[in-house]
């Protein structure tokens, strides 16, 4: 049996035959030995049920859902599932370091009771190009992070390692969203707890191209309601307010609607009239629609790629 603390790893996967071994495999070669892992099949079609049944080790638990549910639903039927005081995430196209679980469980040993998460940096790999993730432009890192996360989100899901406490206090991932539950439920995480930092890429994540960040319509859901949950924190600074408004305006242009669009931009315009970028997104829109639409693929792409890095998972 293992001994405590016993940490749970969390994997959810589909139709990840051709590339869930290595995720599999990166995990079991842990140099901290003491976790279970579980993995949960979000009803694939390919042989990911079978690539898994294939690899023996005692520590894993495999759970299938009988009809696609979704990431969220999946990592938290793990969560319920768990036996650790620890919990972890693993995605199913990722690579971990070997020392990424030991570094943690170090970081989080002795923690006071106001400390929930470690997390870690990583590399986001896409098209052959690294690029280290959390941004140094990203000023408050640890300790409390709730205002730099309002901001937006410069975590991935396998970089977290939460006490189970401490997730148990907040609430599991919100199922309805299917983009950003990772960036709600550290938003969640970090109004309670603080989080330690490791300023060290400890895994790898790979971005490919059925990425579900290409769903526009489920950017514009998510993003609508972290908004309307954190409304107070959000309105009190009129600079974060028209972060939004500007980004909420993007979302709507990408998908068509153009009347909200401008509507939000000339509010983010109200909300912070010295921020230039405002002005021209809304006379942009004024004067060429489409014009807009092409600026906002522009900015989107960027704010993916470049501003936080980690915009487009989950």
């Amino acid at each position: 049996m293992n001994k405590e603390p016993l940490v749970s790893i969390i994997m959810p996967t589909y139709n990840r035959a051709r590339l869930v071994g290595r995720a599999v495999d990166s995990v079991l070669a842990q140099t901290y030995r003491n976790f279970e892992f579980i993995i949960v099949d979000d009803a694939s079609t390919d042989e990911t049920a079978q690539v898994i049944a294939s690899i023996a080790d005692g520590r894993i638990r495999f759970f299938r859902n009988d009809v696609r549910r979704g990431a969220a639903f999946s990592r938290n039927v793990g969560i319920r599932a768990a036996t650790g005081q620890y919990i972890g995430f693993q995605d199913s196209d990722d690579e971990w370091n070997p020392d990424k679980l030991a570094r943690q469980m170090a970081a989080l040993a002795n923690t006071p009771a106001d400390v929930g998460v470690a997390y870690t940096g990583f590399w986001k790999e896409l098209a052959g190009k690294r690029t280290y993730i959390p941004s140094h432009r990203i000023a408050v890192r640890e300790g409390n992070i709730h205002q730099a996360l309002l901001w937006g989100n410069f975590l991935g899901t396998p970089a977290l390692l939460v006490k189970r406490n401490c997730l148990q206090a907040v609430g599991l991932f919100a199922e309805e969203l299917l983009r950003f539950q990772d960036w709600e439920l550290c938003l969640r995480l970090s109004v309670s707890y603080k989080f330690v930092f490791i300023d060290e890429p400890l895994f790898t994540a790979y971005y490919n191209d059925d990425n579900i960040s290409k769903d526009d319509a489920a950017a514009l859901h998510a993003l609508s309601m972290i908004f309307a949950k954190f409304n107070q924190e959000i309105v009190s600074d009129r600079r974060l307010l028209a972060h939004y408004q500007h980004w909420l305006a993007l979302c709507c242009a990408t998908l068509g609607m153009k009347t909200e669009a401008c509507r939000f931009l000339w509010r983010a315009v109200w909300s912070n009239p010295l921020n230039g970028k405002y002005y021209v997104s809304a006379l942009v829109g004024i004067v060429s629609p489409k014009a807009l639409m092409r600026l906002v693929v522009a900015f989107q792409r960027y704010k993916i790629h470049k501003a936080s890095g980690q915009w487009g998972r989950g």
